[in-house]
């Protein structure tokens, strides 16, 4: 197989996983149930995506084969999103909410926060007798943390930035949540530290809604916490082999074919997942032992001499990159791209001439500019199942060569078997 067909190999499996999971992306509908205002539960399936920032209005579907019903906040009292690894909790509420600007091109030198009424299904983080909310409004592009505390009422935590001059050069806060959090958690005085040191973030405010509950311990009730997506790592080992072809220009060597190398590859990789891509997209890191070793016999006619090159090279390489994997099976296809860092271990390679009116060569000498740095690009495609995987990979780097008047290109084609420990 040459370089070039498993290039256009390879751009035909990229193609087919774009639109793999351009055909997935359609299946958004996840099973669930909506409460009407009346108190009843509908079963069925919702609308929804993982990257879905906020939740306007739903789509609900009963079958397959039914007809699609769009609900506002006004008409659900709440709803229920299942996914793979845990069910998403929305409440609909009608209630005024702060729209201040959080952009520095639209802060105003007010510290006062700007309210107006809207109606959202937000989505539960933690509850308890004291429930906290969250909700991204897209219509101002900010972000909202909302506490319920009983008879269903509901108060926006106030977190606004303005100008402190007009001439907008510095940017003050209007930190009011946190006089807020001291008022709603009142009744337990031992978490007036956590309550200063709350910032305005989901992890900050969930361990302090989460600590309130172990503090009031009145409310025995089952309780919810909402377990953001986390980075998932993957470590494990990858056996195999690898074609390796040589091309050397300059000098003599003008002309000159080295033959194929065949060898066995091992190493540890370490594949980082990153949260909220379903799953899908990973920096991809390797640590590999690889070489080779080649020879090259090339007749030059007008010296009637032939020059011989013996290289034989072993490289510990750094291998880093970006993956993507279709996750809606079993069997997971993937594919990346990166770069290969190599440091050479071990470096060996000599040339001499024999005449062709001598039985004896000449004396063997060291090939100049000779370099133990090799910097190249790969890109890949393979199949994972369960803890296996397979990949067939190729890479080209800039050889041995460091010389001015001596240029080399190495080519590899890797076929790996892989095994993750996690």
């Amino acid at each position: 197989m040459t370089c070039k067909t498993l290039l256009v190999c390879l751009s035909m499996v990229v193609c087919a996983l774009i639109q793999a999971d351009n055909a997935a992306a359609q299946n958004k509908w996840k099973t669930g149930y909506v409460v009407n205002t009346g108190g009843d539960t509908l079963r069925g399936k919702i609308a929804y995506r993982q990257r879905s920032r906020s939740l306007r209005s739903v789509l609900f579907i009963k079958d397959e084969d039914s007809t699609r019903t769009r609900y506002t906040p006004t008409e659900l009292r709440s709803l229920k999103i299942q996914l793979p690894f845990q069910g998403l909790y929305f409440k609909s509420f009608v209630t005024d909410i702060n729209v201040s600007p959080d952009n520095l091109a639209e802060l105003t030198n007010t510290p006062t926060a700007k309210f107006l009424k809207h109606s959202f299904f937000a989505q539960l983080l933690v509850s308890g007798k004291k429930s906290l909310y969250t909700y991204t409004d897209t219509v101002f592009n900010k972000k909202h943390f909302l506490i319920e505390y009983p008879e269903n009422k509901l108060t926006d935590l106030v977190y606004k930035r303005y100008y402190l001059d007009n001439g907008k050069t510095i940017v003050m806060y209007n930190t009011e949540y946190i006089k807020q959090l001291g008022k709603f958690y009142s009744d337990c005085p031992s978490l007036i530290k956590e309550i200063n040191d709350a910032q305005f973030t989901a992890p900050s405010l969930m361990q302090l809604a989460k600590a309130y509950n172990q503090c009031n311990q009145s409310d025995t009730g089952n309780r919810y916490e909402f377990k953001p997506e986390k980075t998932k790592a993957f470590f494990g080992v990858d056996l195999g082999a690898d074609k390796t072809t040589l091309h050397a220009a300059g000098a003599f060597h003008d002309g000159m074919k080295f033959n194929s190398s065949y060898n066995f590859n091992a190493g540890l990789f370490l594949n980082i997942v990153l949260p909220f891509t379903r799953n899908q997209w990973s920096i991809y890191n390797e640590l590999m032992f690889a070489q080779y070793k080649m020879q090259s016999s090339t007749y030059q006619p007008f010296s009637f001499e032939t020059a011989h090159a013996d290289v034989q090279m072993s490289y510990v390489k750094l291998v880093t990159g970006i993956s993507y994997q279709y996750p809606y099976h079993q069997v997971k296809p993937f594919i990346n791209a990166g770069m290969v860092n190599g440091i050479a271990v071990s470096a060996t390679a000599t040339e001499y001439l024999h005449d062709a009116g001598t039985t004896d060569p000449n004396t063997t000498q060291p090939l100049t500019g000779v370099k133990r740095y090799e910097q190249s690009y790969f890109v890949g495609a393979g199949i994972t199942y369960k803890k296996y995987g397979a990949e067939l990979r190729y890479e080209h780097g800039d050889g041995f060569a460091g010389s001015g008047c001596v240029s080399t290109s190495t080519s590899y084609i890797l076929f790996l078997l892989k095994y993750s420990f996690l």
